[in-house]
């Protein structure tokens, strides 16, 4: 049994973003002899002895002291009872996406009209990460016999986000529940088996609107009462719910003109629409748009570099999420970076570094860079998204001309700039004018579920999704040639910002 692998039956929460497979790093263990010599490993390379002195490492810079001397591992936080307010003068609903990487949920007002707020929002880490980055990793996992475990995390996960939200808005009367995911997150929530989605010819369980009991999905929030859940349907093993959800906030039920529609996650979904035939597709892009798969990456939390620019006088400036010690970078920050470095030539159009870039200096000293394998993880990612647009639009027979709007979706924390997503050539300059991005559409659109008449908006998803024609990327005569093209920063020059 390695470290890892212990302490994932401990139930402790440690970054394994590949899955053990011994490629990411993020797995760092600090091992202490009886001499009381220290020492760094990956978790998953080091096979697990009785009685080791063991410490992981949360962050680069911050060490968390654990106690797993064969003792519980405890956890952080109170298990304090919930001492809210009652408040009766609105009913009151959850919606939540459920994101590879990242769980995010709101309470909303359901029962005033145009008049309904947002009370309050919050965000958690998917603790399935501790099975893998992506969705291909965990799928393995649960092959070996780890499919009730990821499903009891995410449960756990869901139980968590509600309870914050209770707990910072003083709201326990919620009468109903929506969630938008991919299918791979849908059949862990519902312990459904995942083998399907791993190959071809990629099965599926259940991917129409599931509704159920709030109670069948998560843990210890019985105080709360029944409560029915409704989860957003999925077109197909590729365009999930959160997709249909994303098209469903942007109206293209009742779009006439042509619409591009770009949700930028580890797989890249699009839809290419108008008010007669919606044409979808999915690129794998990769975790690099999600803060993952970079060296110094992160999600969009507090102190992540989230923008980077050159200034007037040719000097670097950059912005955290909410002004607090940088961390590491988001993936907004990863677009932002690259193209400043553009910019300034230190990137050549090939994608080449000379050295590794300092971007910040966190609170304990420690650098955070962005590096050569970076900037090559940028340039597939990138030139996915940019060969599935590209692709999309020559499938309708359409030009850059004929596109009247373009929505560029993702729950990036804080909006991506789209000419700077230009200027690395991941969208076209010609369409930078007419996009824009609304956020976390995943999210939005389970919000406007529930708020609006359910009945008419389920009956609204299915006519979305009966729309939708799905075409596989790779097997198009042009996607190897279009894909190889595109991975160069040849664009970089089209627009300035």
């Amino acid at each position: 049994m390695t470290v890892l692998e212990y302490l994932q039956e401990q139930n402790l929460k440690i970054r394994a973003d590949c899955g053990g497979n011994g490629t990411c790093g993020k797995c760092l263990v600090e091992i202490v002899d009886e001499g009381g010599y220290r020492s760094l490993h990956k978790a998953c390379e080091i096979t697990y002895k009785e009685g080791m002195d063991i410490r992981v490492v949360d962050k680069p810079e911050d060490m968390t002291i654990l106690s797993l001397n064969n003792t519980s591992v405890k956890e952080k936080g109170s298990s304090a009872g919930f001492g809210y307010e009652r408040k009766k003068a609105a009913k009151y609903g959850v919606a939540i996406d459920i994101g590879t990487t990242t769980i995010a949920g709101v309470i909303t007002e359901i029962n005033n009209g145009e008049e309904n707020k947002t009370v309050c929002d919050t965000a958690v880490i998917n603790s399935g990460r501790l099975y893998g980055n992506d969705v291909i990793s965990r799928i393995r996992a649960a092959g070996e016999g780890k499919n009730a475990e990821i499903t009891a995390l995410l449960r756990k996960d869901i139980s968590a986000v509600i309870s914050k939200l209770i707990m910072k808005s003083g709201i326990n009367e919620i009468s109903v529940v929506s969630i938008a995911a991919n299918p791979t997150m849908v059949h862990f929530l519902m312990g459904f088996d995942v083998s399907g989605l791993g190959a071809y010819p990629y099965r599926t369980v259940d991917i129409d609107m599931i509704t159920a009991d709030l109670g069948m999905i998560t843990e210890g929030l019985g105080f709360i009462g029944d409560i029915q859940v409704y989860i957003m349907p999925a077109v197909s093993a590729f365009v999930g719910g959160d997709i249909l959800s994303g098209l469903f906030y942007c109206g293209a039920y009742h779009e006439k003109e042509n619409t591009l529609f770009i949700d930028l996650g580890t797989n890249g979904e699009m839809a290419l629409y108008n008010k007669e035939d919606i044409l979808t597709a999915s690129t794998a892009a990769g975790p690099v748009f999600e803060g993952s798969s970079i060296s110094c990456g992160t999600g969009s939390t507090d102190g992540a570099v989230c923008y980077f620019d050159v200034d007037k006088n040719g000097n670097f400036r950059y912005k955290t999420i909410n002004n607090l010690p940088p961390t590491g970078i988001c993936g907004t920050g990863v677009i932002e970076i690259t193209a400043a470095l553009l910019k300034k030539g230190l990137i050549t159009p090939e994608g080449n570094m000379e050295n590794n870039f300092r971007v910040a200096r966190r609170s304990n000293g420690s650098y955070i860079e962005l590096t050569q394998e970076d900037i090559r993880q940028v340039q597939l990612a990138k030139a996915a998204i940019r060969t599935g647009v590209d692709l999309l639009i020559k499938k309708r027979a359409l030009s850059y001309q004929d596109i009247k709007r373009v929505y560029l979706a993702g729950g990036f924390g804080y909006n991506i700039d789209v000419k700077k997503a230009a200027v690395i050539g991941m969208l076209p300059a010609e369409l930078t004018e007419r996009t824009e991005a609304p956020g976390n559409t995943s999210l939005l659109g389970a919000i406007k579920f529930i708020r609006g008449d359910i009945e008419k908006n389920i009956y609204e998803l299915e006519q979305i999704r009966s729309r939708c024609d799905h075409i596989d990327l790779a097997m198009e005569d042009e996607f190897q040639e279009t894909y190889i093209n595109e991975i160069n920063f040849r664009h970089c020059t089209e627009i300035t910002t």
